[in-house]
């Protein structure tokens, strides 16, 4: 696992985890090393994996002042990523192929997600049947959404990191902050 991180100056070094049912399990600390020249301050690392590596969901926390990491996906190539702390959402470069398939499709899937919350939100505020509705089609075809990755990437690894992006969603709109919130607890964990 390598990484070039830009924009501010962290640590000299971090660790990586691996993610085992939603606990994390430490693998190895590792170096990192910072290059500063007139005009950009960049830290990279490589991280030399054991042969025998299970392959699975690993976490590079590399901050660990600020407690800030990037998932990756370790399975049978290797992995590259850039990063510009100043600008996170906009910047993630991945070289690999599962990592590249995983980022691709949590962007789309969080995407519909944020419709779908914008549309509850709007109709606790204004409950319109149309928004209702409207709300059911986007919950719909976002399940549409996980069964098509997952199908797409069917003979990756990613496929089975796919279907846990997946934020849990009432069938039908719910009609009081009350529900929001007993639906809320009820699905953390899922």
């Amino acid at each position: 696992i390598k990484g070039i991180l830009q924009g501010e100056k962290i640590g000299d070094w971090g660790i990586l985890y691996r993610v085992e049912k939603g606990a994390l399990a430490f693998v190895q600390e590792f170096s990192m090393h910072l290059s500063v020249d007139t005009t950009e301050v960049e830290t990279y690392f490589d991280i030399v994996l054991a042969p025998n590596t299970p392959s699975g969901m690993y976490r590079v926390l590399y901050d660990t002042k600020k407690g800030d990491y990037m998932d990756v996906i370790v399975h049978k190539e290797d992995v590259f990523f850039s990063l510009n702390l100043q600008e996170k959402a906009t910047t993630l470069k991945f070289i690999s192929k599962e990592n590249e398939a995983y980022v691709s499709c949590l962007k789309t899937i969080t995407k519909q997600q944020d419709k779908i919350d914008f549309l509850q939100e709007e109709y606790l505020k204004n409950p319109l049947l149309k928004t209702a509705k409207l709300y059911q089609k986007e919950v719909v075809y976002l399940e549409m959404l996980v069964k098509e990755f997952t199908k797409k990437y069917k003979d990756m690894y990613v496929k089975h990191f796919i279907p846990a992006v997946l934020t849990p969603n009432a069938k039908t709109i719910l009609q009081t902050k009350s529900q929001v919130l007993q639906f809320l607890q009820n699905h953390y964990l899922d």
